[in-house]
């Protein structure tokens, strides 16, 4: 299920982001990541949500076991919102990571007023790419260098888009 972020979630949040391995696949989340962490993650979670932008947290049951972000894409990609997508590492590989984007990728088409969906992952990050080409992404073709707070210097990512 995909439900608003609350400051209520902030010890589960701590939870989601506590592998170093997960962190490692993102450019900024740090490890370990502190309730501090937690508390400002949530509050640009909670004051960016907006239908074009939505971020919400991915629950099983009540625990939550993931996010989901659309932000505003800059530069060559600014032809649509660009999609992130975290799933805590005891829950991966059991499908939530596709059921997430199927769902958030259909309200977006019908509520959110986007055309086109932009993704880009580590090329090292092969759980990401397959989640990202079960919903239905092609790749673009397009590689960047790009950092992580969990990476000693520039990695390459790939970048991927979905007409919604």
């Amino acid at each position: 299920m995909l439900s608003p972020l609350t400051f209520s979630d902030v010890t589960a949040l701590t939870q989601v982001f506590a592998s170093a391995e997960t962190a490692r696949m993102t450019h900024d989340i740090p490890h370990p990541f502190a309730l501090e962490d937690a508390f400002g993650f949530l509050s640009m979670a909670m004051t960016q949500h907006s239908r074009r932008f939505p971020k919400w947290g991915i629950r099983l049951g009540d625990r939550l076991i993931g996010v989901i972000l659309f932000s505003e894409t800059v530069g060559q990609d600014s032809f649509g919102p660009q999609m992130s997508l975290f799933i805590a590492h005891p829950y991966q590989n059991h499908g939530y990571g596709t059921e997430a984007v199927t769902a958030a990728l259909g309200w977006l088409r019908t509520h959110g007023g986007a055309k086109i969906v932009h993704a880009a992952h580590f090329a090292d990050n092969t759980a990401s790419a397959q989640v990202l080409i079960r919903s239905g992404f092609l790749y673009t073709g397009r590689r960047t260098q790009e950092t992580s707070l969990m990476r000693h210097g520039p990695h390459t990512a790939l970048h991927l888009i979905k007409i919604l």
